[in-house]
């Protein structure tokens, strides 16, 4: 945390003011905020290559990019197989880069966009879910 137990006290008329406790963690529109997102979702991204590299996610074929994972802004979007395996693979690695950083995936605001997938196989999957 960048700022935990720190105080600020406002000069007024020449005479300290009472002090102002500081909340931990940034400000929302810190200048630093979108770096440390960065670097911090980066880990997101070599946790799901690494589950590839094990084979705890089947791997995309080779004509995909090497990577399974979009970012844009705090929006992220992870590719995978629509696959019982992968998709609760995919979900508990989430909960476990959640518990390491503090960023929490909301499932509530989460969706699955199939592509290129017959509607049996859609229909399937969301009864194993």
């Amino acid at each position: 945390m960048l700022l935990s137990t720190a105080s600020t006290r406002v000069l007024i008329n020449g005479h300290p003011g009472p002090p102002i406790e500081h909340d931990p963690g940034l400000r929302q529109g810190d200048p630093v905020s979108p770096m440390l997102f960065t670097l911090v979702i980066d880990v997101l991204n070599s946790i799901l290559l690494r589950a590839v590299d094990l084979g705890l996610l089947y791997r995309l074929t080779t004509r995909h990019a090497a990577s399974s994972i979009s970012l844009y802004a705090d929006d992220v979007v992870i590719f995978c197989h629509l696959d019982s395996h992968d998709l609760a693979t995919v979900r508990r690695l989430l909960h476990v880069f959640g518990l390491a950083s503090g960023l929490q995936t909301n499932f509530n605001k989460c969706s699955a966009t199939p592509i290129q997938c017959s509607d049996d196989h859609i229909v399937a999957i969301a009864a194993e879910m």
